[in-house]
């Protein structure tokens, strides 16, 4: 069974690592000598040095800068006070087929057919939207288009 380790992470604080990352920059310290006496990790003291910072932050690096955070909240702030404007969508894709009868011509007697039909199924997508509050936009059926030299044309559509 492994070890258990709990909140080993970041033992240091900034001011630890402003102290270092000066005695570093003046000569007075190795690297390996400053991460010893102030108690931070060489490879988080090499990172800071190569970065300029003292700031201690733990986990990935962050995508969007503090103010798009912050614009971000309050535009989630402001859809929660506001419902009606959240939407979902989803889609759904059908075969729309033809049923018919065929008929089959076979010798009599015969107990295993195999027929031959032309396939008269034709795939559409079918997409459903409604807001938080109940509000359903009329469904839209997506049907196949043929694209040909003028440009597409829906199929069966007169041109």
């Amino acid at each position: 069974m492994g070890k258990i380790c709990k909140n080993i992470r970041a033992k240091w604080n900034s001011d630890a690592m402003l102290r270092a990352v000066n005695a570093v920059d003046a000569g007075r310290l190795s690297q390996r000598a400053a991460s010893e006496r102030f108690e931070i990790p060489k490879r988080t003291l090499r990172n800071h040095l190569a970065s300029g910072s003292v700031v201690r932050k733990l986990g990935r690096h962050s995508i969007l800068t503090r103010e798009q955070e912050k614009d971000l909240v309050s535009q989630e702030m402001n859809i929660k006070n506001k419902p009606e404007g959240i939407f979902n969508m989803d889609e759904k894709g059908c075969r729309l087929t033809l049923h018919h009868q065929q008929a089959v011509l076979a010798q009599k007697g015969v107990k295993r057919l195999h027929l031959v039909a032309p396939e008269h199924a034709e795939n559409v997508t079918v997409v459903g939207c409604v807001s938080a509050i109940g509000t359903a936009i009329p469904p839209i059926i997506i049907f196949k288009v043929q694209l040909g030299s003028g440009g597409p044309t829906i199929l069966g559509s007169k041109s």
